[in-house]
């Protein structure tokens, strides 16, 4: 089970799931690095060839994958990651993984049920065939994420509004999606609507003060999204 967490990790991340030295064996049945880091000893799997021989006894299927890994296979996954989790901000966090899993199902059919069948076309989610599944906020900027989006879904930081980006092609166009991801038995609809609106990207819903500098690194005089006709859902 902690080889498959593993893997799964790093297809949603690109990046190794650490493990601790009570999970010594790993390293002494060469699946993982032996590294250290902040003179802790760690473990970690992230040789591609392991990892690809790794999926074989779990995901061996042909149809319906993402990398090899069956879409169901993640949704199970991402949906128990929710069930399990015990603070309120982790049960947030694994939710919106498992809505990002929803959209590569529901996408792999047709994109228009996210907006009604008015469309011609069934439209694609971009980069849908790229491994790692998410982009983090603290890796890349929202910014340089909209400008050069190398995975389908982007997870902005927390002063953003919303909560997932991802980019549909539909029609002949690229279409931004902002989704705010709501786990709650009561939910404002206004709020959820003004988070996903541009205006308010990055503006504190109290003082109703935006920060520029967080959105982008590279140009922090100009909101990367003022000449974007933007797309967004709740």
């Amino acid at each position: 089970m902690l080889l498959k967490q593993c893997i799964l990790h790093y297809i949603y991340f690109g990046e190794p799931l650490v493990v601790g030295q009570k999970n010594a064996w790993m390293f002494e049945a060469a699946f993982g690095l032996l590294k250290k880091e902040r003179s802790k000893l760690e473990i970690q799997i992230e040789e591609p060839l392991v990892l690809k021989t790794l999926k074989t006894p779990w995901f061996n299927y042909t149809e319906g994958t993402y990398f090899d890994v069956p879409v169901a296979e993640l949704l199970e996954d991402l949906e128990w990651g929710v069930v399990m989790s015990r603070e309120p901000a982790a049960m947030g966090f694994q939710w919106e993984k498992y809505l990002a899993g929803r959209m590569i199902d529901i996408c792999s059919n047709d994109c228009r049920i996210l907006f009604g069948k008015h469309k011609k076309d069934v439209g694609t989610l971009l980069n849908a065939d790229q491994e790692p599944m998410f982009t983090k906020s603290s890796k890349v900027s929202f910014a340089e994420y909209l400008a050069n989006h190398q995975t389908p879904f982007y997870l902005p930081d927390s002063m953003a509004g919303h909560d997932v980006v991802f980019i549909l092609e539909m029609d002949g166009k690229k279409i931004r999606v902002f989704v705010r991801c709501k786990l709650r038995h009561e939910a404002s609809r206004t709020d959820s609507l003004r988070s996903t609106d541009p205006k308010y990207f990055f503006c504190n819903r109290i003082s109703g003060k935006c920060s520029i500098t967080v959105i982008s690194t590279r140009n922090r005089s100009k909101r990367p999204w003022s000449s974007t006709r933007s797309t967004w859902g709740s």
